[in-house]
């Protein structure tokens, strides 16, 4: 996986000796500026270890992929693991139907897979709220990250705020919560120093003094 892909708060399934087994992120490591990883829980025996890069990390698991039940996640990981891989198109079309929800998408040079059956139905169950003029329930909306809660939380500040006061400032006004991680604040300064290094004078964040920052007027 990149690292830009890794979520606090997000399950994972990861190499641990021997075993491929699920593990919940729940904070970033940082040595100054510098990104050194994450600190992960262990789901199956709740110890905590050191990811120390993204590429130890295989694949998001969850609610989307496993329904909720990290124990299957553990299971399937570990099967995953042990059995032989199958021929180059096999193998691609099997990754393709999971990523996809049954949906295969086809490459060039590989056969044609068939649909599953739940993508069918799906597809059908689609069909049919659209001539009846059935609407699905909205998706849940989106929840607002913590840069852009800072945002907000700047904009409407008289005078400059270290992180910790941002942080406790989004959660009184309920526009964001740390997800579990022990130290917030250095995330979110991480992230606030990573954006005015990339977007300059475009930033919607300015540091007025050492761990001080406002808002970028006319940002």
């Amino acid at each position: 996986m990149k690292k830009d892909e890794v979520q606090v708060g997000g399950v994972y399934t990861a190499k641990v000796g021997t075993q491929v087994v699920p593990v919940r992120i729940t904070s970033e490591k940082w040595n100054g500026d510098k990104h050194a990883g994450w600190v992960a829980t262990n789901v199956t025996t709740g110890r905590s270890i050191r990811v120390k890069s993204a590429q130890r990390l295989r694949r998001e698991v969850g609610d989307k992929a496993t329904g909720g039940n990290v124990a299957a996640a553990s299971a399937t990981a570990t099967h995953a693991e042990a059995t032989p891989p199958a021929s180059d198109a096999t193998a691609a079309n099997v990754g393709e139907l999971a990523a996809n929800g049954g949906e295969v998408v086809v490459t060039a040079g590989s056969p044609k897979p068939r649909k599953s059956k739940q993508a069918a139905k799906a597809k059908g169950n689609k069909a049919s709220d659209a001539k009846t003029g059935c609407a699905k329930k909205d998706a849940k909306p989106k929840r607002t990250s913590a840069l852009d809660a800072a945002a907000t939380v700047l904009a409407a500040s008289k005078e400059p705020l270290n992180c910790k006061q941002i942080v406790a400032e989004m959660e009184a006004k309920g526009l964001w919560r740390s997800p579990g991680g022990r130290t917030p604040q250095a995330t979110l300064y991480a992230a606030v120093i990573r954006e005015i290094a990339a977007k300059g004078r475009e930033s919607r964040f300015r540091k007025t003094d050492r761990g001080l920052f406002v808002a970028a007027r006319g940002a």
